[in-house]
């Protein structure tokens, strides 16, 4: 898993913790740059919002995949905290913490 902070946030304000409701915006990449899931999509104008972001799901679906939660909430081997309100991140997440291709479309894996 890698984490890329893009832009600086507020860092006088706490960091977000898996307990949190956030609202941001999205968009998910395939290594071959086809977009999969977007918060951007039908020209939405709106930020998604998720409330405890602890590993949770939705009959069989995560309601958030393990790589964004760990990407945005916890401390990752001692050197990443949790965004900043107004941060931007770049999250490369490996097929485990996330999604994986397949020949019938991408496929969401659990949170662990």
């Amino acid at each position: 898993m890698e984490v890329y902070i893009i832009e600086q946030g507020e860092t006088d304000v706490p960091a977000i913790t898996v307990r949190d409701q956030v609202s941001l915006r999205y968009t998910g990449w395939a290594q071959d740059g086809t977009v999969f899931t977007s918060s951007y999509a039908n020209g939405s104008t709106s930020p998604s919002t998720f409330s405890n972001l602890t590993p949770t799901t939705v009959g069989n679906t995560p309601a958030l995949i393990e790589g964004f939660r760990k990407g945005i909430t916890e401390d990752l081997n001692g050197t990443i905290e949790g965004m900043h309100i107004g941060e931007k991140r770049k999250l490369v997440i490996p097929p485990e913490f996330g999604i994986r291709r397949l020949s019938s479309g991408y496929q969401w894996l659990r949170s662990a």
